[in-house]
């Protein structure tokens, strides 16, 4: 006989241009293995976490929503951002100049239209490449994204990763705490600070200090490692509309693969949310329901942009084969 417990989501989304780690962050969160080649996340991928609360009587689920970045293919949809609880807004430390500049016109403000309160952290990632700190200080200044709460992670090499999360969950247990005890979760930071073995104090002072950014403390923050050293490839193909096809980084089949891979997730997604419905007090579930429609909308119009972002790789794929290039 399968267990019963109470169940808490946490929505998590990744936000950012193109190439600067979401997905390999998310892979990072979930101790899977990172890409070797960066594929474009088209649309939205979901991806789950789960905390164990009070000798496993509550399960705290983390839904991360990692969207696809690359607007120049894929347009951003708003929808993803609806009932986000928590949003990264990431830029490549490498480079600042690309990956900041648009982060609040691009991101921030579409998604605080979207959502009535979200915990908004900025993450600066690739820290195990070499970047200019002073640069990034004075681009968030002038982005006004300098007021939030800011980590510097490492994807591949796995760097604050456990920090950030855990930092982002305390807080929205924190924040919550009377909205969670008004809908009757029995359950509160504390527990969540016992789970992962962290106190209060200890997980306040993860956040960095943007007026103290220095590469060399904040790597001296994880374990030490040996890295290999990332050589930078930048090569892009003549057909500027389609600038993502690089010659050393993409490959239109693993594109498409990864399409599918993401609907398949984004479908496993909707059916444990509909399963999960057994587990919901009956006073809440007309709103679960309502909930997981407007999830069901939001794939919808997910899968139809997949479908067509597929259809234009066949496209491009049968005129660069007329023309010779494969």
């Amino acid at each position: 006989m399968s267990q019963t417990y109470q169940e808490l989501n946490i929505k998590i989304v990744f936000l950012g241009t193109g190439n600067i780690g979401k997905t390999s962050l998310c892979s990072a969160i979930l101790y899977q293995d990172i890409p070797d080649k960066y594929i474009p996340t088209i649309g939205s991928s979901i991806s789950r976490k789960e905390y164990m609360l009070k000798n496993d009587e509550f399960a705290t689920i983390v839904n991360l929503w990692d969207i696809g970045g690359q607007r120049e293919f894929s347009p951003l949809n708003p929808a993803f951002f609806k009932n986000a609880d928590i949003a990264y807004l990431l830029f490549d430390v490498s480079k600042p100049e690309e990956s900041i500049k648009d982060l609040r016109t691009n991101y921030l403000e579409p998604l605080l239209s979207q959502v009535d309160e979200c915990l908004i952290i900025v993450v600066g990632n690739k820290i195990d490449l070499d970047f200019n700190e002073e640069k990034i200080k004075q681009l968030l200044n002038d982005e006004h994204l300098d007021t939030f709460p800011i980590f510097f992670t490492s994807a591949s090499e796995k760097m604050n990763v456990d920090d950030l999360l855990e930092y982002s969950i305390y807080s929205y247990f924190y924040e919550n705490q009377q909205d969670l005890k008004d809908n009757e979760v029995e359950i509160t930071y504390n527990d969540f600070l016992h789970t992962v073995g962290r106190t209060e104090q200890s997980i306040k002072e993860l956040p960095s200090n943007i007026e103290d950014i220095n590469s060399a403390k904040i790597k001296s923050r994880s374990p030490i490692k040996i890295k290999k050293k990332r050589e930078e490839l930048e090569k892009i193909v003549e057909d500027r509309k389609y600038q993502l096809l690089q010659e050393q980084f993409q490959d239109l089949e693993e594109i498409q693969n990864d399409i599918k891979e993401n609907f398949i997730k984004n479908m496993i997604f909707i059916e444990d949310s509909i399963t999960n419905l057994r587990k919901i007090p009956i006073r809440f579930l007309i709103e679960e329901i309502n909930g997981i429609l407007g999830q069901l909308k939001t794939f919808k119009d997910d899968f139809e942009e997949k479908l067509n972002i597929s259809t234009k790789i066949d496209d491009i794929s049968k005129a660069k084969n007329i023309r010779g290039e494969f």
